[in-house]
């Protein structure tokens, strides 16, 4: 941590730009005249909220000595103003030929289309998702000078390493009326300024090969045909919806000594409750219907289930466990789980601790996918179709689509999957070479929480 505190703050460089605030016509289209003189630009969006509406109160372009700040509201309440004075801004960005380099552009981007009536941005490359890209194919091209810092996320990663700069610790409010003070905006293009030069930087690291194709090659998502499918046979995975199938689940459930287990709810924005329980062995799955269930299991009967969660014996894989255990205790009562595997942490303290383990033997490891997607691309050569088709399905629906059950059905059982290649890629001391893995990277993790 010591060299991380001793870089020189990049607001000193930001000083030593030309920070020109746009408010009016006039100035609006001096800044597209000079914007069109680049190749290259960087963009951001300051969005504000106003109860519950998202907007965007600035719109920031970097170019290699210039910072421009569009004040969005002020020119909207411009006399005489049309959406039509936005036009030549839209061509701007809705031209592919001009490279529009941003930092977590999804929200942005629609909210910026708003800004233009419905222009579509062109040519935008999300720089979160390039780095992290890169750094997981070639970590010698997004590696810091000299000593890395552990511990720092995102846009405070790109700038220590790309830049050799620290970002000031505290932000500023974005001031809705008025001229920009110094300070805020420092705060206001902070983001354009680093993105900008951290692409400026990569461009010239990864020379002669073309950043752009690069990107795009890093970028590329999975075929279809390209993800995992369900190896267990349709036969071996039960929908469990009444008391009967119930019982016979929890019995063949009992006889196991590694499950996998996962849950679906309805996706929405306020309190969550679990509409599906999937738990599978190595032969078989079993989706269990929670709210048909709810209505004709007692309290008892929940008790059975209850209890292979809370078995020492058992092992339970989960996948970032926190609002699994949660949502069980909604119909289990209080729960303390025993014996349970968070497999999302083993695959980041293996990745970080055993990165000899974390390979693919075949094919090749998608660095856009996450989560438990990846963690099965590594070790069973194919990543989960994660797509918003499938994953923000209503799970309170009935009856629920045969893709949607296998989807579910494999979450689970892909679980097992995994943990049965990782034992055998680590050998007769797996288990323990895995918890030892598993609590060096949580202290390290908590040690690192408290210095930041």
């Amino acid at each position: 941590m010591e060299s991380y505190r001793k870089k020189a703050c990049v607001s000193e460089d930001i000083s030593k730009q030309r920070v020109t605030l746009v408010d009016d016509r006039r100035s609006l289209d001096q800044a597209v005249k000079i914007l069109l003189r680049y190749f290259i630009i960087g963009l951001d969006a300051k969005v504000k909220r106003k109860r519950s509406i998202k907007y965007v109160s600035h719109i920031i372009f970097a170019t290699s000595n210039e910072l421009i700040v569009v004040d969005v509201r002020a020119i909207g309440r411009m006399p005489h103003f049309h959406y039509s004075d936005w036009s030549a801004l839209g061509s701007l960005l809705g031209d592919s030929m001009i490279t529009k380099i941003g930092f977590n552009m999804q929200q942005k981007q629609q909210l910026i289309k708003d800004v233009l009536c419905g222009v579509f941005l062109n040519g935008v490359v999300d720089l979160r998702e390039a780095f992290r890209a890169i750094e997981l194919t070639n970590p010698s091209l997004s590696a810091p000078r000299g000593a890395p810092c552990e511990g720092l996320r995102a846009l405070r990663k790109i700038c220590y390493n790309l830049l050799d700069k620290q970002m000031p610790d505290d932000s500023c409010e974005i001031p809705e009326l008025g001229p920009l003070s110094v300070v805020a905006k420092h705060a206001v293009v902070m983001e354009a300024f680093i993105v900008f030069h951290a692409y400026i930087e990569l461009d010239r690291r990864v020379r002669p090969q073309n950043l752009s194709a690069l990107i795009q090659e890093l970028l590329r998502e999975p075929s279809p045909g390209q993800f995992l499918t369900l190896s267990v046979p349709w036969s071996s995975v039960h929908f469990v919806d009444t008391v009967d199938s119930y019982l016979d689940a929890v019995e063949y459930l009992n006889e196991c000594s590694i499950l996998g287990f996962d849950s679906e709810w309805k996706p929405n924005k306020g309190p969550i409750r679990m509409a599906l329980l999937q738990v599978a062995s190595e032969d078989k799955v079993f989706l269990f219907d929670v709210m048909a269930l709810h209505k004709i299991l007692t309290f008892g009967d929940w008790t059975l289930l209850k209890s292979i969660f809370t078995d020492p014996n058992k092992l339970k894989l989960g996948f970032d466990t926190r609002d699994d255990s949660k949502l069980l205790e909604d119909f289990m009562g209080p729960l303390s789980m025993s014996s349970v595997t968070d497999m999302g942490v083993v695959m980041r303290a293996m990745e970080k601790l055993r990165p000899e383990c974390m390979y693919q033997r075949d094919g090749y490891v998608f660095p856009v996918v996450r989560g438990l997607s990846r963690l099965c691309n590594i070790l069973l050569g194919r990543p989960l179709n994660k797509s918003k088709k499938l994953s923000m399905t209503n799970w309170e629906k009935r009856p629920l689509a045969r893709s949607s059950l296998e989807y579910a059905a494999l979450d689970a059982h892909c679980l097992v999957l995994c943990w049965k290649e990782l034992i055998q890629r680590l050998g007769p001391t797996a288990e323990d070479l895995i918890e030892i893995s598993v609590i060096a990277y949580n202290v390290e993790t908590e040690a690192l929480k408290s210095v930041l």
